[in-house]
């Protein structure tokens, strides 16, 4: 067999395998849906000012508090039940938990949207902060659906879904771009474009259920909750302290330096994570559901986890040297020369996402193996550090490249900790 057929018959092995043929559909939406969002940045930083980004990027922090928790974390569980009849009952406890949050969240700004913009020192927060409820319930939605579908290998609705997000969203912003709605058109784009996403998806689920509705009942969502308790009462605080650390940090930008500021920050941030959003995400959903399989087997979870870090190493540099080399000018190029303080961002920032980058997809692991507690306790240290170092340097004096610089290393120090013992406590053997 020469070289030609050896490499041929290494692709059609390939492409038999589930996993490569799952995160390919999966990819291959957000492949699709990254390029909208890709090709309309250029329109919306001529559209919407560093300022517009700011308010936007308080918004999505704000709302973000309680998305984080809006189904109690139970949106994980979906996945882990041997019977589809005991998720089935998972998503319906979801499902609830969504819609009662979302309305405790909305008495709440009725009284409170203006001491709450006052508190973080923005005061056109006030009026937006209204459609922090929506954006609660339909991500709460969109992430107890995407479980469900991905628990029943349902690859090709969620990435169908995701196109239609983005196109959604994006015609929404640069329609209101046009008319100059400022930071309202940038937070109705997402909420419309979820909207649509969650329909979609849903549509999909009634047709899956509806003959088996019989399944939902009071007293098995119960005990299906208290089986899975360690969800809200640890994993729920987890998440919840990881993004007190990320809204926390557009908080802090805002206070100590200026919305634009928080803007340019916000606008790198996104840039950087598109790549993660792309490939991590995809490749994320489809390998959780390979290792829970995995893990409940008895088999090498240990050996899966390593080869996916060395996978995401190598396909990940590429982007981290170019974005080192080059983002200034890129940036100043594509997104107009008042966004080019926002490649400087990126460049510093670098470092940051390339950890993340590696670590996200494999993240979940510690929900397999058992290990939320401790994993609780690392992330805790993390994101104190993270709040920490922002508020040390903001104490000091320090000027914002000099700032963004020191959370990048201290960030990426902590992430290859994680790695570290995600592939530690990856040896653990299940039942």
């Amino acid at each position: 067999m020469n070289i030609f057929q050896q490499f041929k018959a290494f692709i059609h092995s390939t492409l038999q395998s589930e996993f490569v043929r799952n995160s390919i559909i999966l990819f291959t939406g957000s492949t699709i849906a990254q390029a909208i969002t890709i090709l309309i940045s250029p329109i919306l930083t001529r559209q919407y000012s560093p300022s517009d980004f700011g308010v936007w990027s308080l918004y999505i922090s704000v709302a973000s508090l309680f998305s984080v928790i809006a189904t109690g974390r139970y949106e994980l569980a979906i996945m882990l039940p041997k019977e589809d009849k005991h998720a089935a009952n998972l998503l319906s406890l979801s499902v609830y938990i969504s819609i009662s949050l979302s309305a405790i969240v909305l008495i709440f700004v009725i009284f409170f949207h203006d001491w709450t913009a006052h508190l973080l020192n923005n005061a056109e927060l006030s009026k937006y902060l209204i459609f922090t409820p929506a954006t609660i319930l339909l991500t709460g939605l969109f992430n107890a659906f995407n479980n469900w579908l991905t628990r029943k290998k349902r690859f090709k609705p969620l990435s169908t879904s995701r196109i239609a997000q983005s196109g959604f969203s994006a015609g929404t912003k640069i329609g209101m771009g046009f008319v100059g709605s400022g930071p309202l058109g940038l937070i109705l784009g997402d909420l419309i474009g979820l909207a649509v996403s969650v329909m979609m998806l849903g549509r999909n689920i009634w047709l899956q259920l509806r003959r088996k509705l019989s399944w939902i009942s009071k007293d098995e969502t119960i005990r299906q909750a208290k089986i899975h308790q360690d969800f809200p009462k640890i994993n729920s605080l987890h998440a919840f302290v990881d993004i007190i650390q990320t809204s926390g940090t557009a908080f802090l930008i805002s206070i100590l330096f200026d919305s634009a500021t928080l803007g340019l920050f916000s606008f790198a941030v996104r840039i950087l994570r598109m790549p993660l959003y792309l490939i991590g995400t995809s490749i994320s959903k489809v390998f959780y559901q390979k290792a829970a399989i995995t893990y409940q087997a008895g088999g090498d979870l240990h050996e899966l986890v390593r080869n996916m870090v060395l996978k995401l190493v190598w396909i990940s540099m590429p982007f981290f040297i170019v974005t080192v080399l080059y983002a200034p000018p890129i940036f100043s190029f594509v997104f107009g020369a008042e966004w080019r303080e926002a490649g400087v961002y990126t460049q510093l920032l670098s470092l940051w996402f390339f950890g993340n980058f590696i670590f996200s997809p494999v993240s979940d692991i510690p929900l397999l193996v058992n290990k939320q507690k401790p994993y609780l306790g690392l992330s805790l240290g993390y994101n104190i550090s993270i709040l920490a170092s922002l508020g040390i340097c903001g104490f000091l004096g320090c000027n914002v490249r000099v700032t963004f610089g020191i959370l990048s290393i201290v960030v990426s120090v902590w992430m290859f900790i994680f790695i570290l013992w995600l592939l530690k406590i990856s040896k653990l053997k299940g039942n």
